[in-house]
């Protein structure tokens, strides 16, 4: 008989430094897209500001992606 491999096993340990390394990429870079894009939104002139929006939503959705990625981090390797 053939053996199933179990796909909850956690995945290599360099993998997972990888993936570690990512998820801070992400959730420094974007608290600091989104602190940018607040600086660019208070100048006053109209092509900052609309950056400064554009900065602040893509800054905020790559934190959400980072904690994401830390909660499904967090599952892996159990049953």
């Amino acid at each position: 008989m053939e053996e199933h491999k179990d796909r909850s096993e956690r995945p290599p340990p360099r993998w997972l430094g990888h993936v570690e390394a990512l998820i801070w990429v992400l959730i420094y870079g974007g608290l600091l897209a989104v602190i940018l894009g607040v600086f660019l939104m208070k100048q006053g002139l109209s092509d900052a500001e609309l950056l400064g929006w554009i900065l602040a939503i893509k800054g905020g959705a790559a934190v959400v992606i980072g904690a994401l990625m830390i909660w499904i981090r967090s599952r892996w390797g159990k049953k």
